[in-house]
């Protein structure tokens, strides 16, 4: 059963079943799913991910984005593209080919 903290439309994490030592986790803000490329967790790691950067937010200390100029979604779109290529990987098979985000996901709520 999973478990939902939060709100889809600002900011969630929606935790879900384990796989050996590794827990499904999808993250959601501003109603786009964050995590349909890799949603599997190793938790401790993770726990202690989050909490770094929860820490280093409140502390003002956050990162500049990383392409000065681009929307969040053009700048997730450059992370995404393979090295020395223009191409994304192939994503996950829960993501719909060429979707905005997962926008085909049967759990986006928006």
């Amino acid at each position: 059963m999973a478990v939902v903290v939060g709100d889809r439309s600002r900011f969630a994490a929606e935790v879900g079943e384990w796989d050996a030592a590794l827990r499904r986790v999808d993250l959601w803000a501003a109603g786009q799913w964050l995590t349909c490329d890799d949603n599997m967790a190793f938790v401790e790691q993770f726990r202690l991910a989050v909490l770094d950067t929860a820490i280093r937010l409140r502390c003002g200390r956050g990162s500049p984005p990383p392409f000065d100029g681009l929307s969040p979604e053009a700048a997730h779109r450059r992370l995404m593209l393979t090295p020395g290529t223009t191409t994304r990987p192939k994503p996950n098979t829960s993501c719909a080919a060429g979707s905005r985000h997962c926008a085909g996901d049967p759990r986006r709520t928006t």
